[in-house]
């Protein structure tokens, strides 16, 4: 108990992360402990004891200008393949809203033809 609220309050007192990253960061911690208890591992789990709060995505959108000055620099492609690579995986996602990690393991296998259009098959 005292690692994890000592872990916490460095989190957020000399780092200052945010809600979101202090609650990532538990989740991650809280799984580990899962699996050594599953694995037989004799462990008193500190999170039996400490709670803390989930955090909140503030998701940002872009403005149809912010898009198209993206979609200009990606057309006239002056930067260097990799950057061009990324920005066309961004803005790939901004047109479908599939998240980055679906568009990395995206394969012909994964998107099928319903009628005229396309769907794309994803498992969590």
């Amino acid at each position: 108990y005292e690692l994890v609220k000592g872990f916490h309050q460095y989190m957020a007192l000399e780092c200052k992360n945010e809600q979101s990253t202090l609650a990532k960061a538990h989740k991650t911690g809280k799984s580990f402990i899962r699996e050594a208890i599953r694995k037989g591992i004799r462990v008193k789990n500190p999170y039996d004891e400490f709670s803390y709060q989930k955090g909140k995505n503030r998701l940002e959108f872009l403005s149809k200008e912010e898009f198209k000055m993206l979609q200009s620099a990606y057309n006239e492609r002056f930067l260097p393949p990799r950057l061009q690579n990324v920005l066309q995986c961004f803005l790939f996602a901004c047109v479908t809203g599939l998240r980055i990690s679906d568009i990395r393991t995206m394969s012909r296998s994964k998107v099928c033809r319903i009628g005229y259009s396309y769907r794309y098959l994803r498992k969590k």
